[in-house]
């Protein structure tokens, strides 16, 4: 966005930084769903993000936490080995 940092001067102007207060609607509108950091003090203290951006985060946690099930269980010896694994699908697909 070619124009941002001139809609930004405008904004700034028109909203002066005060501390302890926010000016969320305007930031969010123009970010057009990339996540914006406020921060208060100069330092990092809210994370605004779009409900998709939200939800693929969410996924990507939850196939996370999958793989490290999957490593857990591997290195105590549950998971089968990928002969194993192979054989075991060759005999399910025979059962159809």
């Amino acid at each position: 966005m070619q124009n941002a940092p001139n809609i930004f001067a405008a904004l700034e102007r028109i909203f002066p930084a005060q501390r302890g207060s926010y000016i969320l609607g305007p930031v969010v509108r123009i970010t057009w769903g990339a996540p914006v950091i406020i921060t208060q003090n100069g330092e990092a203290a809210m994370v605004i993000e779009g409900v998709q951006q939200y939800q693929e985060k969410q996924e990507l946690i939850a196939l996370l936490k999958l793989l490290a099930l999957g490593e857990k269980d591997r290195q105590v010896g549950l998971g089968l080995s990928v002969e194993a694994s192979r054989a075991q699908l060759a005999k399910r697909r025979q059962q159809r």
